[in-house]
């Protein structure tokens, strides 16, 4: 399972320690995956033998789930068709799945599973089938509930693609030492060397008010910069992960790496299993804030149009904590907030490998931030919410009609209720109201302009923020 001594030792004493061996097998529940890998299917009678069986199958639709395990990985441009579940080859694959012909990421996962005891691994790519769209609406929406069931994630960090392995470092890179504090040590036993010693001690520089913030062998890996790996982290209840330089263990509680430096978060890590109580302001900070801008909208994805169900995972772990509605990305609770979103300037910053090759067209509801393949921000610092907009009602369209807020959007209308005029055309920068009116606009630069307006009637209309004295109601349309 793992290439070194010092690999074993890391496993034994903390992955073994993160691990309750007497944790029981899961309960039937609508949330389980309907398909898994079963790495022990061809033991026979060998059922302590780590490689026993060389090849593995699927199974399908168990009466009560087991204990499993769950691989996140970059699939690259494309997987092979070896490396995919197709209508084609269900049949065979629910008969035996030649090991031989896995990717890397998937032959270590399915050996990584054995070492540990585990029967039954999940992978994306082979447990939906892939050409199959309703297939995929049914299991895509289970995703969270999956990686949250999980009993533990391998994450390929270090590869860029289904063919790199887990197995991809060796040792950690002198550059990761960078930026220390050099101390001198003289041997104090002068007698055996009269040598000076230096010792380096380094610590990231990071935010002390960032709970996304991680240990240095995981910054910039490929695995960190996806779109769909953002949930499988945050809902997974522990993830062992491979690194170019180490391992790194990451629960709900604490991190680990073998260098056994200490890396300690302000409030742990973020955890979506926590009893705190969650307030609207707190979903404010952390799921506008923290998640959205700072976590996810640069993160890179095949299919942008995936950006909304690549995370529904935790939203409904949200809702399901609070009761909030969950509306298309946003809350009903600091909708007037959710609402001001601006398409960030282009300064020539952003990556353009993250966006879509195909040409680009916004995807519908306009008015939800995921309508956007680009990356965005806030602009409402000081909206006040329940003052200034009021929630009236919402509907929204879903991929095969399913009556599943966190499912595929393809489109729906937002009634709101607040203080707004008619402006002057996006074109322009100056106000021309009927009355007068203290009135701060979402933009002031036409760039700006063009990236917040939304359809209304079949018009153009821009959206201010005013200080209301009247009730006005509005439809917002896609």
């Amino acid at each position: 399972m793992f290439r070194s001594r010092r690999h074993a030792l890391f496993r034994r004493t903390t992955v073994d320690d993160g691990l309750d061996q007497k944790e029981p097998d899961g309960m039937a529940d609508a949330g389980v995956p309907f398909r898994l890998i079963d790495v022990r299917a061809f033991c026979g009678d060998h059922s302590h033998d780590i490689e026993c069986g060389h090849n593995v199958r699927l199974v399908e639709n168990l009466p009560v789930c087991p204990k499993y395990m769950t691989l996140s990985h970059c699939w690259g441009k494309r997987l092979d068709a070896n490396g995919i579940t197709t209508r084609g080859n269900l049949p065979s694959r629910m008969k035996e799945i030649n090991l031989d012909d896995l990717p890397a990421n998937f032959w270590d996962a399915i050996s990584i599973n054995r070492r540990l005891g585990i029967r039954y691994l999940w992978i994306d790519a082979l447990c939906i089938i892939q050409d199959s769209q309703d297939d995929w609406a049914q299991e895509s929406v289970k995703m969270g509930h999956i990686y949250d069931g999980s009993y533990l994630t391998i994450a390929a960090s270090a590869s860029e693609d289904s063919n790199g392995g887990c197995y991809r470092g060796a040792g950690i890179r002198q550059d990761s030492l960078g930026g220390g504090t050099l101390i001198e040590i003289t041997n104090k036993l002068r007698v055996i060397s009269r040598e000076t010693s230096t010792l380096i001690l380094w610590a990231p520089t990071l935010s002390d008010d960032d709970p996304l913030r991680e240990p240095a062998p995981l910054v910039g890996c490929p695995l960190s910069q996806r779109g769909w790996v953002f949930q499988e982290r945050i809902l997974s209840p522990r993830t062992i992960h491979f690194t170019n330089s180490q391992l790194v263990w990451e629960c709900r509680e604490v991190y680990e790496m073998e260098d056994r430096l200490p890396f300690v978060t302000p409030h742990g890590t973020l955890s979506l299993a926590t009893d705190r109580e969650i307030s609207p302001d707190w979903i404010k900070r952390i799921w506008y804030n923290w998640l959205i801008v700072f976590g996810y909208s640069s993160r890179k994805f095949t299919m942008m149009e995936d950006r909304l169900i690549a995370i529904a995972g935790i939203a409904r772990s949200l809702h399901e904590q609070t009761g909030i509605p969950y509306i298309a990305g946003l809350w009903t609770k600091n909708l007037g907030f959710g609402l001001g979103w601006l398409e960030a300037p282009n300064d020539g910053t952003e990556d353009p490998s993250r966006l879509s090759n195909r040409p680009y067209a916004r995807r519908r509801p306009t008015w939800a931030w995921a309508s956007t393949d680009h990356e965005f921000q806030y602009s409402l610092r000081n909206f006040i919410e329940d003052r200034d907009l009021h929630y009236v009602d919402s509907r929204i369209k879903t991929l095969g009609n399913v009556d599943d807020p966190f499912t595929t959007i393809t489109g729906g209308w937002l009634k709101i209720r607040g203080g707004v005029y008619r402006g002057s055309d996006s074109y322009f920068t100056e106000l021309h109201l009927n009355m007068s009116q203290e009135v701060v606009p979402l933009a002031t630069e036409r760039s700006q302009l063009e990236s917040s307006v939304f359809n209304w009637n079949g018009a153009m209309s821009q959206l201010y923020y005013i200080e209301p004295d009247v009730n006005t109601t509005i439809w917002r349309e896609s």
